[in-house]
């Protein structure tokens, strides 16, 4: 047995001995270096490990319990509006179903009884209004009639013939004959400045956050670093097994004590941890449920209660429409069937004498009623140019090499024998106005100029427009586009 055993143990003593690696010196400074190393690796990793355990797992803890107060918060929050969110859904949608409901049903009822008075009362009267109705045209003159009426229509139609043409024509000559007479002076007048607005600016807001993370292994110091040795591959393996060591022994006490720590201090840190002030985030899940809530409620409510309140308005209106429709209705169609059935029989022999009558009628007039309207137009025209005797001719922009400054002129006749005082003469440019400081002499044309001063980079297009002030009214004189 004993010799059996002592060959077991030497045949493994041969087969380590067979795999193990040779002892070179860098191979025994490796070793001996891996052990100094893990010594000091397993020293500083559970230091480490222990401080930053507590920190981060106080800090971790401290956050979760801050983190639950809110989830707690909110879900009250939550609750809380979702219930009074459907209380009051639910009363204003009934009170708002009640309302819509009354009304289209009072509409659509109206609506309904009205039509139905309409057809039931055309029913009714249809054959006494048209035995009615042929009565009275077997009883009438269609002739006499048409005769008459025929000559009030030729007259009519002469009449608007020559004032469409011949009234704006006597205005357009009077309008030419004036104008194309020349001007006693023509005069050059000086005007101030004109100025727009600028517009505001808007700015932005930055948000930023933060986050949190482990804490990287720190560097081997070599404390533990000793050569039993001056052979230099020993000291080349030394290191080596040296920083592997300490990578092995400070990650293995790292994570060990600090996973014990963590736990430990985060239970620490949630049990130091203070409700803050939750009142914004309350009341934003609070609005956030109760819109919720709200609205699902009220569409239900709304819903359920308009259609109760649409039938029993449609039948209360829909019988006071009749009731109220029908006298009128019966009326209205008596009338009209009455009448088409008089023309059925009387508008053939009335249009046989109507149309003739008034083609005469109006070929006759109608030279008369030109000339009148010709000499009316005149009249007006001449009129017009006694009340406005002042006109805006002509306006443009001239750039000039100052900034954004330019020249506005504008070209103004006084036609009248009189002279014009200028405060009565104001000049619109996009929101500006200035009035002219100078009088306008009499016959006369001036050209005033004045200085424009604009915000862009090159001047607007716009719109000039004058008026000329009467009896404290401003009559248009003008309107001209202006480009840059």
């Amino acid at each position: 047995m004993k010799k059996a055993l002592c060959t077991l143990l030497l045949s493994a003593t041969l087969f380590n001995l067979a795999w193990a690696k040779p002892l070179t010196p860098y191979n025994q400074g490796y070793d001996q270096g891996r052990r100094a190393g893990q010594r000091e690796g397993k020293e500083r990793g559970a230091d480490l490990g222990r401080l930053d355990g507590e920190q981060d797992g106080y800090n971790a803890g401290f956050a979760q319990a801050q983190a639950d107060f809110l989830t707690v918060a909110r879900a009250e929050a939550h609750q809380q509006g979702e219930l009074e969110g459907r209380r009051q859904g639910a009363l204003d949608g009934s009170r708002d179903g009640e309302k819509t409901g009354v009304e289209e049903g009072r509409r659509a009822g109206e609506a309904g009884g009205r039509q139905s008075a309409d057809k039931t009362a055309y029913r009714e009267v249809f054959s006494q209004a048209q035995a009615a109705g042929l009565a009275r045209a077997r009883k009438a003159d269609p002739e006499a009639d048409g005769l008459r009426e025929g000559k009030a229509d030729g007259l009519k139609r002469a009449r608007e013939v020559a004032r469409k043409k011949d009234f704006a024509q006597g205005r357009a000559d009077y309008f030419q004959e004036r104008t194309s007479q020349p001007a006693q002076a023509v005069l050059q007048q000086r005007q101030s400045q004109l100025s727009l607005n600028l517009k505001s600016l808007l700015s932005l807001d930055v948000k930023s956050n933060a986050v949190f993370g482990r804490h990287t292994r720190p560097p081997c110091d070599f404390r533990y670093c000793q050569f039993p040795s001056d052979n230099e591959e020993f000291q080349k393996g030394f290191r080596k097994g040296y920083q592997s060591g300490y990578e092995t022994g400070f990650d293995q006490k790292y994570d060990w004590y600090y996973r014990i720590e963590f736990q430990r201090a985060a239970r620490w840190g949630a049990n130091q941890a203070v409700q803050p002030d939750l009142s914004a985030d309350r009341e934003e899940a609070y609005q956030s449920a109760y819109r919720q809530a709200y609205q699902t409620a009220y569409q239900e409510s709304l819903a359920q209660t308009r259609e109760v309140a649409y039938s029993k308005a449609f039948e209360l209106s829909f019988a006071e429409a009749y009731a109220q429709n029908y006298p009128q209705f019966r009326k209205s169609h008596y009338k009209e069937v009455e009448n088409q059935a008089f023309e059925s029989l009387y508008r053939e022999r009335y249009l046989k004498v109507f149309e003739p009558t008034s083609e005469k009628t109006y070929l006759e007039t109608l030279p008369g009623e030109k000339k009148r309207q010709y000499l009316e137009g005149v009249r007006a025209e001449k009129a017009d140019f006694e009340n406005r005797p002042v006109r805006l001719l002509d306006a443009w922009m001239t750039p000039t090499d100052v900034g954004n400054l330019s020249l506005l002129s504008v070209r103004l006749r006084n036609y009248s024998e009189e002279p014009i005082p200028g405060y009565r003469v104001h000049l619109f440019l996009g929101e500006e106005t200035s009035r002219l400081y100078h009088s306008i002499p009499a016959r006369s044309e001036v050209v005033v100029t004045g200085v424009f001063k604009f915000t862009e980079r090159k001047p607007p297009n716009s719109e000039l427009s004058a008026t000329f002030r009467r009896d404290e009214q401003d009559l248009p004189i003008g309107k001209l586009p202006i480009q840059p």
